[in-house]
């Protein structure tokens, strides 16, 4: 096939150079009148999406006139759409061979190829497409199909001035030529002008009221606005003209997908599927429902069912990638994102996903690299700094955290998270100047951050700033009254002050509010020590070391008991 189209396309050159073109065009039988009709009803059929009607129409028409190129155009026109590329291929190299100048043939081949993956050949055939319109052109400058289908290949080239430019001429030749309005309204959708796109498309409606391909490109354009409700009743009124249409009920369920409305999304990619049981998009998207709800395994099911239609789905096979994760499961994700990012090699956020799973796996020599490939791809992605500073810290790794936390902040200077955790990690270097620093920036970006002050307040206690503390402890306490941690500081740095009373008070509403506060129960221990209650601080203690048995706390709970052993107490 590769060579036979490689031969076409070296003999179309030579007969445009020599301006046979032209003439084999002009010398081509013209559709007799009992096709034009067909062939005008076919074209309705692809405007109303019902395109397998057009194909056997085209078929039927073929029956009686084998050599109608046009025919053979269409039909490939409705393949396109109902993605069946080998078909779609065929019957487009077939209208070219019987007519190089069916310009629109090669734009639909091109379009074909570039969806098989063969982008060298699908660029091929837009030039091929724009010669052979441009021989149309210059024997006759207004003729509409030739201005549109030329304006079809400088879209599919990326040119999209050029292409609008085209349609705007074809316009000019006929007002009332609804495709007209409708791919310049798809390329200004492109373009994401949306108002520009909507008035396109508006006008095409208006011309043709059953225009239903207009109306889904419309309820696009509506979805891209976030204006679900127009959408979908865009999308209602194209099923009122072809009640069959999964693309309707696909892109319907996407708009209720954003008003969070589960349950009619849930049913619109259901009955997609029931109309295309092949459709790997109809299960695809409802596995996002389904994961939106909460049903894991559901979800991972129709990913899976996706992936077995379409084995080269990224998309499908990413999200449930994604699903495996929610589910702790983290080899399986792993699996999934390694298969992403062979399909897809400068996938950013597969990278940056499989080293979340890394991570949680305690992998952290893996997560570093994957966020290292991620900025390799996206030097100012500032989640994979992120991400890579937290597997750094995962190992105690605290001046490459720091490094890594200090150009997230170059990135988004007024990044509270990255601003927190780098005064942890300036923290757990016992930099407590530095962890100071950043904790009263994260206050001065986040003033009701009780965390932040219970942080900060650690870092005054440690540098002996007991009264700088306590104030910050008693300001996460006035945000939080229900801050067990922040009654816990406090305590400690009223111990430290040696006010017993104040310390035993807090101590104790902090156990109150979390009775399995490791923390809590050492410091109440080591109260009733100082109070030489030596049963209470006793049970306390050993309360510590069971709830942190790996832990500092527990550590430090053993050493205290251990010491009461040695002394008989």
């Amino acid at each position: 096939m590769a060579r036979r189209q490689a031969w076409i396309a070296v003999g179309l050159g030579v007969l445009m150079m020599s301006g046979l073109l032209r003439a084999w065009a002009e010398e081509q039988t013209p559709p007799s009148g009992s096709s034009q009709e067909p062939l005008k009803r076919v074209a309705t059929l692809i405007m109303q999406g019902s395109y397998q009607q057009a194909v056997d129409l085209c078929t039927q028409l073929l029956g009686t006139q084998p050599k109608l190129a046009q025919a053979y155009t269409q039909r490939g026109r409705a393949y396109l759409r109902l993605g069946k590329s080998d078909q779609g291929i065929a019957d487009a190299s077939q209208a070219v061979a019987l007519n190089p100048a069916q310009a629109r043939a090669y734009v639909v081949r091109g379009l074909l190829y570039r969806r098989t993956g063969n982008e060298e050949q699908a660029k091929q055939d837009f030039d091929l497409a724009i010669a052979a319109a441009t021989q149309v052109l210059q024997a006759n400058p207004q003729d509409v199909e030739a201005l549109n289908s030329r304006g079809l290949a400088y879209s599919s080239k990326g040119d999209s001035d050029l292409a609008i430019a085209h349609f705007t001429q074809a316009l000019a030749v006929d007002p009332k030529e609804a495709e007209s309005c409708y791919n310049r309204g798809i390329v200004y959708q492109a373009k994401r002008n949306w108002d520009q796109a909507i008035a396109d498309l508006n006008q095409a409606i208006t011309l043709n009221v059953q225009y239903a391909e207009a109306l889904l490109r419309r309820g696009e354009v509506y979805l891209a606005k976030r204006d679900p409700d127009h959408a979908i009743a865009d999308f209602c009124q194209t099923l009122v003209i072809n009640p069959q249409l999964a693309e309707a009920y696909n892109l319907r369920g996407n708009a209720y997908l954003d008003k969070q409305d589960f349950t009619h999304a849930l049913a619109d990619f259901s009955q997609v599927i029931v109309l295309n049981p092949q459709s790997a998009d109809g299960y695809m998207n409802r596995g996002m429902v389904y994961k939106q709800q909460g049903d894991q395994d559901k979800a991972t099911a129709d990913f899976s069912q996706a992936l077995v239609l379409d084995p080269k789905y990224a998309q499908a096979c990413q999200t449930r990638g994604k699903a495996h994760f929610d589910n702790a499961e983290w080899d399986a994700a792993i699996a999934d994102y390694t298969q992403v990012l062979a399909l897809e090699p400068k996938n950013a956020v597969a990278y940056c996903d499989r080293g979340k799973a890394y991570v949680q796996k305690r992998e952290f020599d893996q997560a570093i690299a994957d966020c290292t490939q991620v900025l390799a791809l996206e030097p100012k992605n500032a989640v994979a700094y992120l991400n890579r500073a937290d597997a750094y810290g995962k190992k105690a790794e605290w001046d490459a955290a720091i490094a890594d936390y200090t150009q997230v902040l170059v990135l988004e200077p007024k990044n509270a998270v990255a601003y927190h955790y780098r005064a942890n990690a300036h923290y757990n270097k016992r930099g407590w100047d530095a962890a100071i620093a950043d904790y009263t920036q994260v206050l001065a970006l986040e003033p009701k951050n009780a965390v932040a002050y219970v942080d900060r307040g650690d870092a005054h206690r440690n540098k002996g700033e007991h009264d700088l503390a306590i104030a910050d402890y008693t300001q996460a306490i006035t945000l939080e009254p229900q801050n067990a941690v922040a009654y816990c500081g406090r305590c400690k740095v009223y111990g430290m002050k040696r006010k017993q009373k104040q310390a035993r008070a807090d101590c104790d509403q902090s156990l109150a509010l979390n009775p399995k506060y490791a923390d809590a129960h050492l410091w109440s221990g080591y109260l009733y020590l100082d109070d030489k209650n030596y049963k209470q601080g006793r049970e306390h203690l050993e309360k510590a070391a069971r709830l942190d048995p790996m832990g500092t706390v527990g550590a430090a709970a053993r050493t205290a008991l251990k010491s009461l052993d040695t002394r008989g107490l």
